[in-house]
């Protein structure tokens, strides 16, 4: 399974490159779009929701988005426009790992492609939930599970699970207008609800195996 987590690496390297290179550049409107969503609800939802979109391939700052959507928009329409976009971020990376699928599969035997898909199999629509709430993660996991040829079904699915919780909290947030400190917070309950996700789905595994292994 090397080859896979060499691919995983790059990507997530990939991505934390981007953020360091805007930060470098100093590309003020991606390190806070919220000021240029500010010119009404049509211009906050067009340009939030593109934004969500193209976070696979650019680095955007999606917490700070989904908050202008509950501010301009307010926490229904925010938060919609908020999950389906991120939902589409999601199956737009899936469907970039799809369309390189072909091309890594000549390069990497066929025994280690049928043991990586049977762990995506197992446990991808766990790791998609919980990255999805998480950043670098959510876009590197949407596009190994089209690499490595997940459904694209299921992680739909999975990823308007994940996708759910920061959308809602995030709007919440937005539509009170919270400051910093208070957004500091709030984003570290989105990160304690990944935690406890994956605590929870630990622990069932954890029963199920054991309930296997006294049949």
């Amino acid at each position: 399974m090397k080859h896979y987590g060499m691919i995983a690496a790059c990507i997530v390297l990939f991505v934390i490159a981007g953020f360091v290179g805007v930060q470098w550049m100093g590309v003020e409107w991606l390190n806070d779009p919220s000021s240029t969503m500010q010119q009404g609800a049509g211009w906050a939802a067009l340009i939030g929701g593109g934004l969500l979109l193209a976070d696979v391939f650019i680095p955007v700052p999606s917490s700070v988005v989904m908050m202008a959507h509950g501010a301009m928009l307010g926490v229904g329409v925010g938060f919609l426009v908020s999950w389906v976009a991120s939902i589409g971020g999601a199956m737009l990376g899936w469907w970039i790992g799809r369309y390189c699928k072909a091309w890594v599969s000549r390069h990497i035997a066929q025994a280690e492609q049928d043991r990586v898909l049977q762990l995506f199999e197992q446990y991808g629509l766990l790791a998609i939930v919980i990255s999805r709430m998480l950043p670098i993660l959510s876009e590197t996991v949407s596009i190994m599970a089209g690499l490595v040829g997940m459904g694209w079904k299921r992680v739909m699915i999975a990823s308007a699970l994940g996708a759910f919780p920061p959308a809602l909290i995030y709007a919440i947030a937005g539509a009170l207008s919270v400051n910093a400190v208070h957004g500091a917070w709030i984003a570290g309950a989105v990160f304690a609800i990944a935690g406890l996700s994956w605590w929870i789905s630990k622990r069932l595994c954890q029963t199920r195996s054991m309930g296997s292994g006294r049949v």
